[in-house]
């Protein structure tokens, strides 16, 4: 009881101290367990000796560290761009309703109101979902809507995507083709990182964009002659 009252006495002191110094918040600790081999390996130019070798840890450290760093981070994603048909060391680019022209941007982004009304309209400004994360996780859920449509067509997700459609009244077939554009967009990026060939995707963008126009201007027709 003496040594939980000295450690307790220990422990206030040190946080009264960290108070009146106003120290910097969130910065990862350097200990195994709270997250710093973790964090060291998130960097893909490190290497795992460099992390063990900083503090001249021992072998029974060095041990614990493996149990922490393995499967983290660096070497996951690593793993994940290979099984994903990328190169280990690509920069990736994630899809976002941005890649959209204005029209679709407008369309999509209301079924990411709708998809995540919760989170954006929380009370706690903590707790509310970013207006960047809501439009990339909009964008990959419209991009594989095809794929996860054919093979679980009754799973919760296609079932919420196809309420959200009738109450905002947008066909299928409009967000099948949202899907083979970022699918087109997502492509482009990883073939041609920096956009060398500009002027040959331009005239895909072109052909998608009038063929959008063609889709819209029909569905608009047939909800004229069926009303």
């Amino acid at each position: 009881m003496k040594i939980h009252a000295y450690v307790n006495r220990i422990v206030k002191s040190a946080s009264e101290a960290q108070t009146r110094a106003k120290s910097i918040p969130n910065l990862t600790s350097h200990s195994f367990r709270r997250g710093g081999a973790q964090h060291a390996n998130g960097d893909a130019t490190l290497s795992a000796q460099w992390i063990f070798d900083r503090g001249s840890w021992n072998m029974t450290s060095t041990n614990k560290a493996f149990a922490y760093v393995f499967n983290t981070t660096s070497e996951d994603q690593k793993v994940a761009r290979v099984l994903s048909g990328w190169d280990a060391s690509a920069k990736l680019e994630v899809p976002t309703l941005s890649w959209f022209d204005s029209a679709t941007w407008e369309q999509s982004r209301r079924i990411a109101n709708l998809l995540f009304q919760t989170s954006i309209c929380a009370e706690d400004p903590s707790k509310r979902l970013s207006d960047r994360v809501c439009e990339v996780l909009t964008a990959s859920l419209i991009q594989h809507f095809p794929e996860v449509l054919e093979r679980y067509p009754m799973c919760p997700y296609v079932s919420r995507m196809r309420i959200i459609l009738v109450e905002l009244g947008i066909e299928k077939a409009q967000v099948l083709g949202w899907s083979s554009e970022l699918q087109r967009k997502a492509t482009k990026k990883r073939d041609d990182p920096e956009g060398n060939d500009g002027n040959k995707f331009s005239r895909e963008d072109t052909l998608i964009n009038h063929q959008n126009y063609v889709i819209s201007e029909l569905v608009a027709m047939k909800r004229w002659l069926n009303g």
